[in-house]
Order: structure tokens, then sequence, then C-alpha cells
């Protein structure tokens, strides 16, 4: 097989790439820390009853593992800019890693949607 080397030009968008991802994970991931940290505290001085604590921490926590998975393909992308001769490989297990967050966000979303058609269903009496 021969190895491809990607340009300069690209090597520049997969840094730009690289710094989005980087940017929305750690932002995301400090505000899911935040509405943990927030639930808790609310519980604590007797605000939320343990349900609503218990949604809180749940969605946080969800939000923290989104943030994780997003941050996993930023050494490939890293080594794609650095290395010479092993471009593909890394793009394609940089493209796996963001598979796996991707499908990973599409069923959480699936779930929340699935919960929130119960819901509706529940309070017009169809349940």
């Amino acid at each position: 097989m021969v190895d491809y080397e990607f340009t300069t030009e690209h090597n520049v968008t997969f840094d730009k790439l690289s710094s989005t991802l980087r940017r929305f994970a750690f932002v995301f991931g400090f505000w899911m820390l935040t509405l943990i940290i927030w639930g808790a505290a609310l519980y604590i001085d007797g605000a939320f009853p343990m349900p609503q604590v218990l949604a809180a921490v749940g969605t946080g926590s969800l939000g923290l593992i989104i943030s994780y998975l997003f941050l996993q393909p930023l050494d490939n992308f890293r080594r794609i800019t650095t290395s010479k001769g092993k471009d593909i490989p890394e793009l394609m297990e940089a493209l796996e890693d963001l598979d796996i967050a991707y499908n990973f966000l599409r069923l959480i979303i699936a779930i929340c949607l699935l919960v929130r058609v119960i819901s509706f269903a529940n309070d017009l009496g169809w349940l």
C-alpha cells in the first residue's frame, strides 16, 4: 500500500477541526459538570426533590461521557499533522472515534425523545 501524506492545507484543516472539537468538549464538559454541582447544591439546600436532582446529575454525567468521547479523536488528528506516512490509518481511527461519539449522542437523543413521547402519552391518558 502506498503511504499517503496530506498537504499542508489539509493539515491546517485537521488542526482547526481538532481545536473546534477540543473547545466543544471542554465547554460542554464544563457545562455538564456545572449542572451536576448545581443539582447537588440545590438538593443539599432542600430546593430540589430527589427525582429532579437525579435527573440533573444523570444528565450531567451523560454529558461528561459525551465530552470525553469527543476528546478521543484529538490524538489521531495531532498525529496526522505531525507524522509521516501514517495519515490514512490515523484518519480512519479518528473517524471511528467520532463515529462512536456521534452514535452515543444519537442514542441519548433517541432515548430522550422516547421518554418525552411516553410522558406526553401518559399526560393525555393514553397509557
